[in-house]
């Protein structure tokens, strides 16, 4: 131990024991601003490094969500699908996601579902033919962890992507 005694007071100095106090008090300072900031992007529940939107090869359907999300909070799930031709639109959710979740609401309600064996489609009809279509599905996770979630249309490749649920 390095003690050194001030010659005007009679106080014992350990120098290097402050430099290195005084190094774990910055490190931990800094440590706890980034936890900050990146709660506030989003880190750890809703923001932008949470929001994601992906788009199908041709464009043709495109999700937006949130890679985390709480356990005891809804949140929204908004499929966004190119001019359809016809009377109705029609988009499905694979059953493995949605035994993960909670359907709270669609908006717009849809005309009809159809159970299939590894997903449920739903069947909207179109206001206004010709002309994208947006559907929100209003979700409440089950449990915490990892989830992966698969959306697509009829005849054409879906898309696939993770969420986390946090506590």
């Amino acid at each position: 131990m390095n003690q050194q005694e001030s010659a005007d007071l009679e106080i014992g100095q350990d120098l290097e024991h402050e430099k290195r106090s005084w190094l774990v008090q910055r490190a931990f300072s800094i440590l706890m601003v980034l936890a900050i900031l990146a709660a506030l992007a989003g880190a750890v529940g809703s923001g932008p490094l949470s929001h994601r939107v992906l788009t199908q090869s041709g464009g043709s359907l495109s999700v937006e969500y949130e890679r985390f999300i709480r356990f005891t909070g809804p949140h929204e799930l908004v499929v966004r699908l190119a001019p359809a031709q016809g009377g109705s639109a029609r988009v499905w959710l694979g059953r493995d996601y949605l035994e993960e979740m909670e359907i709270e609401n669609v908006v717009p309600e849809p005309e009809h579902v159809e159970a299939g064996a590894d997903r449920l489609m739903y069947v909207f009809p179109l206001v206004s033919p010709g002309n994208p279509t947006a559907v929100t599905f209003h979700l409440k996770p089950h449990h915490i962890g990892p989830t992966t979630a698969t959306v697509g249309r009829d005849g054409e490749p879906p898309l696939r992507f993770r969420q986390f649920v946090l506590p």
